[in-house]
């Protein structure tokens, strides 16, 4: 009787051992890291781009933009915040 009890607790050792030798990874996994988020391209809470109000011609673009995609059937432009604009008073005017 003692013999195989002696048995059965070796048999029950191993058993647990190769279960938990099982469990590990090798490591050589690949680090997956998330790429940061886009930067925003518009002013928070607004339509209007961010280099509308740090650039001039930047300013003209986006407003011939909006001049000629203007539409009964689009959305009203939504300018928040945006009040700050470029502006240079060292410049001619230019035609909008």
């Amino acid at each position: 009787m003692p013999s195989n009890r002696l048995k059965l607790i070796a048999l029950t050792l191993s058993a647990i051992g190769l279960i938990s030798a099982c469990g590990g990874g090798s490591g050589d996994d690949p680090v997956v890291v998330t790429p940061p988020p886009p930067a925003p391209t518009n002013v928070a809470g607004t339509d209007v781009p961010i280099t509308a109000t740090q650039q001039v011609a930047d300013l003209l673009v986006f407003t011939r933009q909006q001049q000629s995609a203007s539409s009964e059937a689009t959305d009203p432009l939504v300018l928040g915040d945006a009040t700050m604009l470029a502006s240079d008073d060292s410049t001619e005017p230019s035609e909008v």
